[in-house]
């Protein structure tokens, strides 16, 4: 192969993977939906966390248990500027958000709560799985998997 052919064929490689890269970067519509929290997925995350190391086997096994338990039924719907979450009591809270940037497959927010408290939030999108950490919070990991359409 000669050198002409040879550069002419790295750059249609580099112009496929970069293309390749930009179909699978996450944009700000690929979070809005219907949630549901994964107790599971989020304690098998979770659990290697500085905090939850630390802790004895007894109480991370009782830490696991209670998070699962109280995690699991939890939701959330995101809309164009609105996070509505359903806790597995009912309760339902509400905040405003924005995107901040998007990168790769990773979505950055920042909502406001009703009572002005700011959060960011790092997501990680996965096909129809969420990864939310929050930069206040390291080591901390929810995921949450989109709700099946009826």
């Amino acid at each position: 192969m000669n050198t002409l052919a040879r550069h002419s064929f790295r750059l249609l490689l580099c112009l496929a993977l970069g293309l390749a890269l930009q179909l699978h970067a996450a944009t700000a519509k690929d979070i809005q939906g219907e949630w549901l929290l994964d107790g599971a997925a989020t304690w098998e995350a979770m659990k290697t966390s500085p905090q939850i190391a630390a802790m004895p086997p007894d109480q991370q096994k009782m830490v696991g248990e209670m998070m699962v338990k109280q995690m699991s039924g939890a939701s959330t719907t995101v809309t164009a500027d609105k996070l509505i979450s359903t806790k597995p009591d009912g309760m339902v809270e509400e905040s405003t958000y924005k995107v901040t940037k998007t990168e790769g497959d990773k979505v950055t927010t920042e909502s406001t709560k009703a009572d002005g408290t700011v959060e960011t939030t790092e997501i990680t999108v996965t096909g129809d799985t969420l990864l939310l950490k929050s930069p206040s919070h390291p080591g901390m990991t929810i995921v949450m998997k989109r709700k099946a359409a009826k």
